[in-house]
């Protein structure tokens, strides 16, 4: 269990948000793991209550699944699902391709495609690349490159280099540099 506290104006603490995970089953079959977060109102009182159920599947072959279920409880005690995510990953030599598909309730309940993510990582300890490319749909519905994210890490001695390279649409829809971060990291003794 965590607990986030934040301050009252008259000096109480008040809780913030409060998190609980719990194992539901772990065997041959699979994992699932239920996790509770409870969101509270600056005056200390429940707002909403967001279950997440996931199942995970164990790992045959490097191909891993994970799905993922988000429920939402309003103050009326009201649950719906809001909110569907399915992760595959798959593991080739030091190559992992990840896919992560995210679909949203709408207002009549039917879920729809919001978001879908590709991850391909190639690397070891030492250095390590990662090209991400998120997909959102358009007006029409279609699939449509939303960002895309390039970033490599390297670690020579006490010496880390990470460079992430974001680019995004421009106003003409072809992808353009956004940002790019470079940060070291050096322990020092």
């Amino acid at each position: 269990d965590t607990t986030e506290r934040m301050q009252s104006i008259n000096g109480r603490l008040l809780p913030l948000e409060q998190t609980s995970e719990r194992i539901l089953r772990d065997d041959a079959g699979g994992k699932v793991v239920e996790r509770t977060i409870k969101r509270y109102d600056s005056t200390g009182k429940l707002l909403e209550t967001e279950r997440v159920v996931a199942e995970e599947s164990p790992v045959r072959n490097g191909f891993k699944t994970v799905k993922e279920s988000v429920t939402l409880t309003d103050l009326s005690g009201r649950a719906r699902e809001i909110e569907r995510r399915t992760t595959q990953s798959q593991t080739s030599g030091n190559t992992t391709t990840t896919s992560i598909a995210v679909d949203r309730s709408n207002p009549n309940g039917a879920f729809q495609p919001a978001e879908r993510r590709s991850i391909v990582t190639t690397g070891d300890d030492k250095k390590l690349e990662s090209h991400e490319v998120v997909q959102m749909p358009d007006l029409n519905g279609r699939m449509r490159d939303a960002a895309r994210t390039d970033s490599t890490t390297q670690v020579a001695g006490d010496r880390k280099v990470s460079n992430s390279t974001r680019f995004e649409p421009d106003a003409t829809g072809k992808m353009a540099l956004r940002e790019q971060k470079v940060e070291t990291t050096v322990k020092r003794p």
